[in-house]
């Protein structure tokens, strides 16, 4: 069962990659738009809840604001993991440039999980923070 949730959503993943660009407004250039697709280890430090996930991202650069906080940009995105535990989610993205070759862009982003056959984290309403 694990096996065939993981399946259809990665095929559902690679179909909506494929596709979601051409229903893109003729207004909003394409290139606007960033699709980030990932894999890696979920809870890696613990041996019996460890899991393989796959995900996806999505950043739609034509909407960017300079703001007190850096530029910030809305991103929306989620994962699954080979025990079909997943977490859809959508937050902004800030970026800081220091110096010419570095790069800071942290995130944060709430949203919705479902623990499946995985890890049981407390409650549906999760938050993800990330620094890239």
């Amino acid at each position: 069962m694990k096996t065939n949730t993981f399946k259809t959503f990665l095929f559902t993943a690679i179909v909506m990659l494929i596709f979601l660009p051409l229903q893109a407004d003729e207004s909003i250039s394409i290139n606007d738009h960033q699709y980030n697709f990932y894999s890696g280890n979920f809870d890696f430090s613990d041996h019996k809840q460890k899991a393989i996930l796959v995900g996806f991202q999505h950043q739609n650069e034509g909407l960017e604001r300079n703001t007190f906080l850096g530029n910030a940009s809305p991103i929306t995105g989620g994962f699954i993991t080979e025990n079909s535990a997943a977490y859809v989610y959508t937050g902004v993205e800030w970026n800081y440039a220091i110096g010419d070759n570095i790069k800071f862009t942290p995130s944060f982003a709430p949203g919705i999980y479902h623990e499946g056959d995985g890890k049981d984290l407390g409650h549906a309403l999760e938050f993800k923070t990330e620094v890239q």
